[in-house]
């Protein structure tokens, strides 16, 4: 290669990651769910009357930012009984169908390299990405990929952006900036 293609090349690669859409990813864990039971097991555990209602005030704040975005948007979450909740209540609120949610049930009680494994098999196709699922893992996830401490509390939300340039498949370490916590 000529010095002059490993110029059009890199100046080629540099252009392209400046009109790439910086991509958005919310983390965010499950509802208030109900205690653990011998009776139960621990992945069919439902949210209960908080958990519901916090789940539906945060999807609320969403929906706010939401106004004014596109269709390029995933929803992506645990199997588990609380975060399939959980995702149905945003997807609802935010007018997101229901059948495009996509399950994942690799995220259920996972470490959080092997959720950060599931957004990396993402399409940079999608502008926005909510994954839903459980701590310790997602609490993990955000400060690995922004190296900022987070304990996410239930239904509370993490919202990242991906560094210019990047996009779900290259999400790592460092890579993301914490933008805001939504818990209250």
């Amino acid at each position: 290669m000529t010095i002059y293609n490993e110029y059009r090349l890199s100046f080629t690669v540099f252009f392209l990651s400046l009109t790439m859409k910086r991509k958005i990813l919310y983390i965010i864990r499950h509802g208030k769910a109900e205690e653990f039971s011998f009776g139960k097991g621990d992945f069919d555990r439902g949210l209960i009357g908080p958990g519901i209602k916090r789940a539906q005030k945060h999807a609320l704040m969403l929906k706010e930012e939401f106004a004014q975005r596109n269709d390029k948007i995933l929803i992506l979450s645990s199997t588990a009984v609380r975060a399939a909740q959980t995702a149905r209540i945003f997807a609802d609120t935010l007018d997101y169908p229901a059948e495009m949610i996509q399950w994942a049930p690799s995220i259920y009680e996972a470490h959080y390299l092997q959720i950060l494994k599931s957004i990396n098999d993402v399409s940079a196709n999608y502008d926005y990405l909510l994954v839903f699922g459980h701590n310790p893992g997602l609490s993990d996830l955000v400060t690995y990929t922004s190296n900022q401490y987070v304990e996410l509390k239930t239904a509370s939300i993490a919202c990242l952006t991906i560094e210019n340039g990047l996009d779900y498949s290259t999400l790592s370490a460092n890579t993301a900036t914490l933008n805001k916590v939504i818990s209250s």
